[in-house]
């Protein structure tokens, strides 16, 4: 493998890091803001459904 094909390689990888560093820094930025009261209640609304849809049987259960 040439050097140049090393190099490339090497810079692809670090450009990669870096993508995945500042999404995880963007993402734990975005948490670290408290929710607002609207936020909460459509969360807890959301989550009532979810956990209500997954109790349910689909057609082909026994």
């Amino acid at each position: 493998m040439s050097r140049s094909r090393v190099f490339t390689i090497a810079v692809r990888e670090q450009l990669k890091a870096l993508e995945n560093r500042c999404l995880l820094d963007s993402l734990n930025e975005s948490y670290s803001i408290p929710e607002t009261d609207e936020e909460i209640k459509a969360r807890r609304a959301f989550q009532g459904l979810f956990f209500e849809e997954i109790g349910k049987k689909d057609k082909y259960d026994r």
